[in-house]
């Protein structure tokens, strides 16, 4: 998700903060994977662009989104159902219902299940690609405890199981652009939960609310990584030395054979597992203070995050047309496969074997923060918007890099004290002009995969190589100016607003 331009550009860092932070009925969501999900008995999105961290657990640079679900109504059963069948073999059944259990009890059951072909075909193994097979199940509980106060849980699951997505190499031959030629069975799965709790409190002058959350996330995926069949011709690099035996022994060569030839390579698979707890408390008033001057919102938010990344890779390294993998795996020939001692130091096996890339990385972070803002009423026309909040994340990974020969751990801790000023003022009752000065933080991390510097390899006696990714990245902040104005035309039935923004970033991630 991107707003304004600014979204979570960072997908090799599966650890790093979203640029834009969203939420679930006010729960920080915090693994990207679950933004894959069904949104089903929506009740309306909220949007807040920009930098954001004084009204929302999660701080971000690019803004927040918050979906907000139908709660669940003591009133009456109310029910929903709708099926929609198109073309591609679309199936995509929905339904919704409300259930009173009791005076001051009810409960929201929603399911969702999609199945569709796919819009690509991959020709040399038969898979539909782009293909959609999903299952979506939300149960919502509301228990209103003596009027003034609530207790509210929340599961959600979501799983998919398809062929993954179409990647077309550029020297595919296949003339058809709906359909491409590649030697490797692909494959995405992914299962997403959320577990909520809420409890609210009306305490009279305020209104307290509490919020906890287990989430999980598990992704696979298996691709081709060089988006060819064995033996396709480069032809995108033209001037390439000939591969083939066969083009070597003719003479004079035939155009075909003045270009090199794809190796096979793929991930198979690469995996993330992601396990987030979040709590939250905020306190927000209910009617101003200061002689009805003041609105304002304090809260806490502290989260633990934690991933476990895989990745194992493999490439046609002897030119043999078949990959030579683990033995063990379930997909391996018994016949033409290989083991490789783990942790052995120089044991690469990357050539008599047909490793590519491998890694494993465990990161985990920390962290905790606190914020607050209000809103000061000057004049009936002129407001005063102000918020602080003070952030600390500490992160620790511990990665086996590359070929699996060596476990490296990283370690670092972020903090930022960030914050808000807004200026609004009324013009007319349907015309509003801001001024607003913002800085946004997001925590500094480790990568999945990295290398050195010279000195570094030089001082643990390593073969000396330039790093083209460093074991962590710094934490970003960006500073925000924005001017705007809001209006309401032709008695509230137009919109239009006018925004003009700065946005000055260091350490951009």
């Amino acid at each position: 998700i991107s707003i304004r331009g600014v979204g979570n550009e960072t997908n090799q860092n599966a650890i790093a903060a979203p640029s834009v932070a969203f939420h679930m009925d006010g729960i920080f969501i915090a693994s990207p994977f679950a933004l894959q999900t069904d949104f089903i008995d929506v009740d309306r999105i909220e949007v807040i662009r920009g930098p954001q961290g004084t009204l929302f657990g999660q701080n971000s640079t690019g803004g927040a989104i918050n979906v907000i679900s139908k709660k669940p109504s003591m009133d009456e059963y109310l029910g929903k159902s709708d099926i929609t069948f198109g073309n591609f073999g679309l199936t995509k059944f929905r339904t919704s219902n409300n259930i009173p259990l009791a005076s001051n009890v009810a409960t929201r059951v929603s399911f969702a299940i999609t199945e569709r072909d796919g819009f690509s075909d991959n020709i040399f193994t038969g898979q539909d690609l782009d293909d959609a097979s999903s299952t979506s199940l939300r149960g919502d509980l509301l228990i209103d405890l003596d009027g003034n106060s609530s207790l509210r849980f929340f599961g959600q699951f979501f799983e998919v199981d398809r062929n993954g997505s179409a990647m077309r190499g550029i020297d595919d031959p296949t003339p058809n652009i709906r359909k491409l030629s590649q030697d490797t069975l692909s494959k995405h799965e992914l299962t997403s939960s959320v577990f909520a709790a809420i409890y609210e409190s009306d305490l009279g002058s305020a209104s307290l609310k509490l919020m906890a959350s287990i989430q999980e996330d598990d992704i696979l995926v298996v691709r081709d990584n060089d988006r060819h069949n064995y033996g396709d011709f480069v032809k995108s690099i033209p001037g390439l030395p000939p591969v083939q035996e066969t083009c070597i022994q003719i003479f004079p060569q035939p155009d075909e054979c003045k270009y090199a030839r794809y190796q096979r390579a793929e991930f198979n698979p690469e995996t993330s597992v992601v396990d987030t707890t979040t709590l939250e408390i905020n306190l927000i008033s209910n009617e101003p203070i200061l002689n009805g001057k003041l609105d304002w919102t304090i809260g806490a938010f502290y989260m633990e995050h934690e991933i476990e990344n895989t990745i194992r890779g493999y490439r046609d390294n002897d030119l043999t047309g078949q990959l030579r993998y683990l033995c063990g795996e379930s997909f391996a020939n018994p016949a033409y496969c290989y083991t490789h001692d783990y942790g052995i130091p120089g044991r690469f096996d990357v050539f008599g074997a047909d490793w590519d890339f491998v890694t494993d990385a465990l990161p985990t972070r920390e962290s905790y923060s606190f914020y607050g803002q209000g809103t000061y009423s000057i004049s009936d026309e002129f407001r005063l918007v102000a918020g602080m909040r003070y952030s600390e994340d500490t992160f620790e990974t511990n990665v086996t890099n590359f070929f699996n020969v060596e476990t490296f751990t990283e370690k670092g801790t972020s903090d930022e004290t960030t914050g808000k000023i807004t200026g609004e003022l009324d013009l007319s009752d349907s015309a509003m002009a801001y001024l607003s000065f913002a800085r946004g933080f997001k925590p500094g991390g480790s990568n999945l995969t990295f290398g050195f510097t010279e000195a570094e390899d030089a001082a643990a006696g390593r073969p000396i190589a330039p790093a083209l990714v460093f074991p962590t990245f710094e934490a970003e902040t960006v500073d925000s100016i924005e001017f705007g104005l809001k209006t309401d035309l032709m008695d509230g039935r137009a919109r239009a607003n006018i925004a003009v923004f700065s946005y000055t970033y260091e350490n951009l991630q």
